[in-house]
């Protein structure tokens, strides 16, 4: 009998059985507490003095259903991140073990970060300029009225698909900016930081400004502060490659000396 295969091939039995068992019984917990997961979400709302609605008994079903994964999902998923790094921990070295659990880390924080932005900032503005487009087509109250209301289903269906397409934006983006500062050489990051550094200006200031509310101060700080930035990751490039060319520079002096 293969004695590594066997004693993996159980922890890996109950790893993965800790993980479904973990993962029912949050689905379990949200599904019975569904009422103030449903208040968490609609919280930054209530400014609007709205009402939410809904239509049909299987659209509350529904609602159940897509908030109890989506919750699961929230939470199981760093675990299962946490229980295959460190199943895998014994093949790795300690240097890859470290840069693994150091980038899912960074990664981690990141996507909250991100998350709580969207949902207390980015969010509320976009559903209030919808709401706002009432008054709008309500120019004229004698003939044509318009009311908005908001189904509670239709709701949280835009919040979770919005949280998944900004963290899988999100990852690609940590992925491509830790290749590009931590893994790839200092001379190509400087070669091209130097020329889409103006790209990629425009590119998150066109995005902020279609996604942010069109507020003159506000967009003219955050279009400083993206300027900033940009100008000081460039800067900070220049600074490293020139003490590395320095460093570079006087170790081979040495080793010239030494040889002679």
């Amino acid at each position: 009998m293969n004695w590594p295969t066997s004693f993996y091939s159980v922890e890996f039995f109950w790893k993965l059985s800790y993980f479904l068992f973990s993962s029912l019984s949050l689905f379990i917990v949200a599904w019975y507490r569904m009422d103030s997961i449903v208040l968490i979400e609609i919280l930054p709302f209530f400014v609007f003095k709205k009402k939410f609605i809904t239509t049909e008994i299987t659209n509350l079903f529904e609602l159940f259903w897509l908030n109890s994964i989506s919750t699961t999902l929230l939470f199981a998923l760093p675990f299962l991140v946490f229980q295959l790094l460190y199943f895998f921990k014994s093949g790795w070295y300690d240097y890859q073990f470290v840069f693994i659990k150091y980038f899912f880390q960074r990664f981690l924080f990141i996507c909250s970060v991100v998350i709580f932005f969207i949902y207390y900032k980015i969010l509320p503005n976009i559903l209030f300029f919808f709401v706002g487009l009432e008054d709008s087509f309500n120019w004229n109250k004698g003939t044509l009225i318009f009311e908005t209301q908001l189904n509670i289903l239709f709701y949280v269906t835009w919040i979770v698909e919005f949280h998944y397409f900004t963290n899988f934006w999100s990852l690609v983006l940590f992925c491509y900016f830790y290749n590009l500062f931590v893994i790839t050489n200092l001379m190509c990051n400087y070669k091209s930081i130097k020329i889409y550094r103006r790209n990629i200006l425009f590119s998150f200031t066109l995005f902020s400004f279609i996604i942010l509310p069109p507020e003159l101060i506000f967009q003219l700080v955050i279009f400083c502060s993206l300027y900033l930035i940009t100008d000081f990751v460039f800067l900070f490039f220049c600074f490293k490659l020139t003490n590395n060319l320095k460093i570079n520079a006087n170790s081979s002096s040495i080793i010239k000396k030494t040889s002679s």
